[in-house]
């Protein structure tokens, strides 16, 4: 039997970061906005490709104060909380004041998908560090804001089977890596999901080592061979 928790996140992480395209909701028609707009898309495009490096590079390039939508700057701490290169603290601070601009309800409903975006982001930045109680309300405020049907949520339904596996409740985190891989097969089977990014086979991989943790051994069976 296969003894890893494969996981899913970073597969999924990349399809979020490739949606949410960094591209102001805003007409940029100055060169200068122009130059910064590519940069953006040029270290997003690093980041999908794991070229943290180069992609770190480019943020450090970029003179904040240029920025003139919030959007923009939001966007860009948002790169910053992504990126593998920096400090965890760096992180979760760029994540944090990616947040932080969400500061009406009236510019939430009007940025819903960048603001699941910034919740999620500070979910993950907050689980490396083991914050799970906060990465929990996170993700749970994140899934409000989709449909049931939406595939975004499979991504949400594979952090809460993180979450269980982490508390050591196997049979919890077994049951939402199944719910992540059916929402998202589906999503896959109507064209809702990028192929260059998604597996969801491997959800039933990582149903079965919890299943196999939780000593239930003829379910883990189960899922390892459909994995296979």
């Amino acid at each position: 039997m296969k003894n890893m928790f494969t996981s899913v996140n970073r597969i999924i992480r990349c399809l979020i970061i490739d949606l949410f395209s960094l591209v102001s909701c805003e007409n940029i028609t100055s060169d200068n906005q122009k130059k910064l707009k590519e940069k953006l898309q040029t270290a997003d495009s690093l980041l999908l490709a794991s070229e943290n490096a180069q992609a770190t590079t480019i943020l450090h390039s970029i003179d904040i104060e240029q920025y003139i939508t919030k959007p923009q700057i939001i966007n860009y701490y948002l790169l910053y909380a992504a990126s593998k290169t920096l400090e965890r603290k760096t992180q979760i601070s760029s994540a944090e004041k990616a947040l932080k601009l969400f500061d009406n309800e009236d510019f939430i409903s009007k940025h819903k998908d960048l603001y699941f975006k910034t919740l999620v982001l500070n979910g993950d930045v907050g689980y490396e560090s083991k914050n799970y109680l906060s990465d929990l309300n996170f993700y749970v405020e994140a899934k409000s804001l989709i449909k049931e049907s939406d595939f975004k949520n499979g991504y949400i339904l594979s952090r809460f089977a993180q979450l269980y596996f982490e508390q050591k409740d196997y049979e919890n985190a077994a049951k939402y890596n199944l719910k992540s891989y059916y929402l998202t097969k589906s999503c896959y089977e109507r064209n809702l999901v990028s192929q260059r990014y998604f597996r969801p086979e491997m959800s039933l991989n990582n149903a079965g080592f919890c299943y196999f943790k939780n000593n239930q051994l003829d379910s883990a069976a189960k899922y390892y061979k459909q994995f296979e």
